[in-house]
């Protein structure tokens, strides 16, 4: 787990504790469910066009975040995420499948005069999970309030974000019912 730099020449990965500061955007790569960076994106390395392509507008600043997600929830992820990242950090984020629910997190530091998450909306968060009888989402409650304020002191960007696959409305896929 944790955060990788990428060789742009072919898929090899360096663990690093921060991203590097950047003017420029870097690009980030959220894996799916069960799976890895390499998993959900390596074929992007098998294709000498698609490689150098990225090789040519990111330069080194291309990275990856594995995660956990069959054990930690997408909440979890993105708190321990955005804590390797800087100030001011500029994202071009690529996720498949639940990665996209990581980068949905990250991407409410865009929002415009409001917090990335009101008590308001966890508040709404806490009574869906109590209505639909989810017990234990109080830790992915106060973990909300450390990633609004995470996402706020740090004012990362999510500038771009493409998402393939991602089950915006959640999966069930790790649900009680398996």
């Amino acid at each position: 787990n944790g955060l990788y730099k990428c060789a742009s020449a072919a898929l090899t990965f360096t663990k690093v504790t921060t991203l590097p500061v950047a003017a420029e955007p870097t690009l980030l790569f959220l894996h799916g469910t069960a799976s890895s960076t390499a998993g959900s994106f390596g074929d992007l390395w098998r294709n000498d066009g698609y490689r150098s392509r990225l090789a040519s507008a990111y330069g080194q600043r291309i990275f990856a975040f594995e995660h956990r997600s069959l054990t930690e929830s997408p909440v979890a992820n993105a708190l321990d995420l955005v804590r390797t990242l800087p100030s001011g950090a500029r994202l071009h984020v690529v996720s498949h499948s639940r990665g996209g629910l990581v980068g949905e997190l990250l991407a409410r530091a865009n929002r415009v005069g409001l917090e990335p998450f009101t008590e308001a909306e966890i508040g709404r968060f806490l009574a869906h999970a109590k209505r639909i009888g989810r017990a234990g989402l109080e830790a992915d409650a106060g973990r909300l309030r450390e990633l609004n304020a995470e996402l706020r002191a740090r004012a990362i960007q999510s500038e771009r974000i493409v998402r393939v696959a991602c089950p915006a409305r959640g999966t069930t896929l790790a649900s009680e019912r398996l």
